[in-house]
């Protein structure tokens, strides 16, 4: 009896020896990786699973007798490459540290599907010790682009207009805005002209104003200096409550300063680029006509070479105004021309007006070859030609 007594004693001695020589390393280490939406790292989980959100807060705890902390997105330690970041003093960030808040992972910045992170810890005695965590980034769905509105004055509320497709004139304050209400927002990052990097604005409280909004509420006016005249892209992300994200996207025509009637301008790009009046325009090539200052359009008949009482060749009933439509990524149709005569065209246009009443308006063009003087060389020309130019020189007296 005591033989066998003895035999399950020693039995159960090395049992728990070998676990405990197995667990010793993880009971050891406390080391892990952890986020937050936080930048003060509040509220952290364990870095895992499918992150929603705009931004996320990578670190690793400060548990004591670390002294070098290197972190490595989406590259192993073992490859030897060079860490993403190192961090020599507490607290320990992914991206870095400012005046002790975390700098922010900007999700839209890296693409969707699988990452991970490992970080490489030297302690304070020269030891070093590594962690991994797995994590998911959700692709980003398309939102309701009419969220994004632009409006006259800073409360929001006058002449208000869907963004995309809209022409700003150049006499009229723009407000640019997401008001956000019927998502329960948490918040909104701005990208003109482009749609990842730094945005331009971020925003976390509704209404979400593209330039910011005042002490009172109300919003702040865009700078249209800062923008050239023509046509522009505003990428926009909003997080909602349930920290979903949605990409929101609007183009939009800022029109150039001058007159504040519409106008019939031309251009020979698509993005209706370097547009001059068609009035006394020459037309070579495939031209992209539209409305310019189209801010009081409502509706916009479109007449070639006939009177304005029969059927339209091209009704437009938002802008942007296109003589040939708009397509669906927001640029100008192309004209090919062959619905002109050589020679002397007119097109007019019957406007609706948003402030109430009609207008017509009209612009005589050439299409054909052009004869040049050196004293009239028209700069409505458009470039890129394929048609034959003729060119008089006459010499002087």
């Amino acid at each position: 009896k005591l033989q066998f007594l003895y035999f399950i004693d020693c039995y159960y001695i090395n049992a728990m020896k070998w676990l405990l020589l197995l667990l010793l390393p993880l009971l050891a280490s406390g080391l892990s990786i952890r986020w937050s939406r936080d930048n003060q790292r509040g509220s952290s989980m364990p870095l895992e699973g499918t992150i929603n959100g705009l931004q996320m807060f990578v670190f690793v705890p400060d548990e004591g007798q670390i002294s070098i902390v290197e972190f490595f997105l989406d590259k192993t330690v073992a490859s030897g490459s060079s860490p993403s970041h190192t961090e020599k003093t507490p607290p320990y960030d992914l991206l870095g540290t400012a005046n002790g808040a975390g700098i922010p992972l900007n999700t839209i910045n890296i693409d969707a599907g699988q990452h991970f992170v490992e970080v490489r810890v030297t302690n304070d005695n020269g030891g070093q010790e590594t962690a991994r965590a797995d994590f998911t980034i959700p692709a980003i769905p398309n939102g309701r682009d009419s969220l994004l509105e632009v409006s006259t004055t800073s409360d929001r509320a006058g002449n208000v207009k869907v963004l995309d497709g809209y022409s700003i004139p150049a006499a009229d304050n723009a407000y640019i805005f997401i008001d956000g209400s019927e998502m329960g927002d948490r918040g909104a990052q701005f990208f003109m002209d482009r749609s990842s990097g730094d945005p331009d604005r971020a925003d976390t409280a509704t209404p979400f104003d593209l330039v910011g909004e005042a002490g009172d509420g109300s919003a702040l006016v865009l700078d249209k200096s800062s923008l050239s005249a023509g046509m522009h892209t505003l990428t926009v992300y909003l997080e909602g409550d349930d920290n979903k994200v949605l990409k929101l996207t609007a183009m939009f025509h800022l029109l150039a300063g001058g007159s504040t009637s519409a106008t019939l301008i031309v251009s020979g790009n698509a993005d209706r680029s370097s547009a001059v009046p068609l009035a006394g325009a020459v037309l070579q090539d495939t031209s992209y006509v539209f409305l310019g200052n189209d801010g009081d359009v409502d509706v916009a008949a479109f007449y070639l070479n006939k009177p304005t009482t029969g059927s339209a060749d091209q009704t437009e009933k938002h802008g942007p105004f296109d003589f040939a439509g708009t397509a669906s990524n927001g640029n100008s149709g192309p004209w090919d021309l062959s619905s002109a005569n050589d020679g002397t065209n007119i097109i007019r246009v019957v406007i609706t007006k948003l402030s109430g009443g009609t207008e017509e308006i009209s612009a005589t063009f050439t299409v054909g070859s052009l004869v040049l003087t050196p004293s009239s060389i028209s700069e409505a020309m458009i470039k890129g030609s394929t048609r034959a130019i003729t060119v008089q020189v006459s010499s002087p007296g």
